[in-house]
């Protein structure tokens, strides 16, 4: 396993040499697939696809698949992560990262059909119900998006990039008191878990901050990649004293299209 980790960051390693790599190593610990995934996105997705026992069952419900459907989106291969995204929810229906993933990919027409096939498998799924609280936030229905963050973090309150997305929705739309509100739930909580989170707490100029801290800089680095990906709806702004986080202008009211998720419904 040593040697499987040392050998992700080899420029030597041919591409479909590394696929048989990760799908080797898999067998061992999931977590090594996921620094593969995201440093060897085509490959990743070779390996995914061809695993032993299927892309879900041998990767943790799902997490491999999913590192690697976000990987490929990155690299704008759309269609495979598509084909990635498939074969795993195949392998493992059930998984909420990937079931979040498959509401996230959907065309908006489709994706109150996407959550309420997801809340159906799944229904107390973290990343299901954050997923959906960020599709109220999108359409700027600002008590359903409260309920559904509440819903995510109360059903797994170490995931630190929903305290983040939380965080960063109520400095937009909330009050002072609720944005020291959620801040003070996240340190109560002390999240441990979440793709932003862990590679933000684990950078070495971050090893001795307290989770307030942390919780700011995670919030901006999604605030950057969002703005990055044409987000702007979900753009950090500072309307309270209790961020200097960076303003971007408001846009104008979001309007709902046709098959989007509505306020009020039950999902």
């Amino acid at each position: 396993m040593v040697g499987c980790a040392m050998s992700w960051d080899s420029p030597d390693i041919p591409c479909c040499a590394l696929a048989v790599l990760i799908a080797v190593c898999v067998h061992d610990h999931h977590r090594v697939w996921g620094r593969g995934a995201a440093l060897h996105g085509q490959c990743a997705a070779v390996a995914v696809l061809r695993l032993p026992g299927g892309a879900g069952g041998q990767c943790g419900q799902g997490s491999c698949a999913a590192g690697a459907v976000r990987t490929e989106q990155r690299a704008g291969n759309e269609k495979a992560a598509e084909a990635v995204l498939a074969k795993a929810l195949q392998d493992c229906p059930t998984s909420g990262l990937l079931l979040s993933e498959s509401i996230r990919m959907a065309p908006r027409p489709a994706q109150k059909a996407k959550s309420t096939d997801a809340l159906k498998k799944n229904a107390s799924d973290p990343y299901v119900l954050a997923t959906i609280a960020e599709l109220f936030w999108r359409n700027r229905k600002v008590d359903n998006a409260r309920m559904w963050f509440k819903r995510s973090l109360t059903s797994e309150p170490k995931i630190g990039d929903h305290w983040a997305a939380w965080y960063r929705f109520e400095l937009q739309f909330g009050t002072p008191e609720g944005v020291a509100q959620v801040m003070a739930q996240c340190v109560e909580s002390e999240p441990n878990r979440g793709e932003v989170w862990n590679r933000v707490a684990k950078q070495p100029k971050n090893s001795h901050d307290k989770f307030d801290a942390l919780l700011k800089k995670v919030s901006l680095e999604q605030a950057a990649a969002e703005k990055a990906a044409g987000m702007a709806h979900m753009q950090l702004k500072a309307p309270v004293k209790t961020s200097e986080a960076a303003g971007v202008k408001e846009e104008p009211d979001v309007k709902m299209e046709e098959g989007g998720v509505e306020e009020g419904e039950a999902l």
